[in-house]
């Protein structure tokens, strides 16, 4: 889903800076946006409800799946970052890559939980996460 396509679902929609904006929350009567909303450059789109709701709340109300925050294919979001040696990568770094992995083992499994059932590319997407944060958690 490209976040175009998301904004038009929400209410109370506005920009705040690049790739950036509030709305609404569909998942409780929100009378003033406090749904944050970002485009992330590799596709990704973060939702953050500052009223309480969890994403998956947010999504179930707006009828869509977690997969669907990636404007690109999940085996496509990852750009094959590797980390390859401590020396090259800070911590910061390393934590950053595993916070991202993450994510995309969490909407896999939400989807489960759901009863999709997942393509042979996204279980092979969710292999690949698990292995960069195992690498990644070496390096912290």
């Amino acid at each position: 889903m490209h976040v175009q396509d998301l904004l038009a679902r929400l209410q109370g929609v506005h920009t705040r800076g690049p790739s950036r904006w509030v709305a609404r929350c569909p998942a409780h009567k929100d009378r003033s946006p406090s749904l944050s909303i970002r485009a992330e450059a590799d596709g990704l789109i973060l939702l953050h409800d500052f009223g309480g709701c969890d994403v998956f709340q947010v999504l179930e109300a707006l009828n869509i799946s977690a997969s669907e925050l990636f404007t690109k294919p999940l085996q496509a979001a990852h750009h094959g970052r590797r980390i390859a040696h401590p020396h090259q990568h800070a911590a910061s770094d390393a934590l950053r890559v595993m916070s991202r992995e993450a994510l995309v083992l969490i909407f896999a499994a939400n989807d489960l939980a759901a009863g999709v059932i997942l393509s042979p590319q996204t279980r092979a997407r969710m292999l690949e996460a698990a292995l960069t944060i195992r690498g990644a958690a070496r390096l912290v």
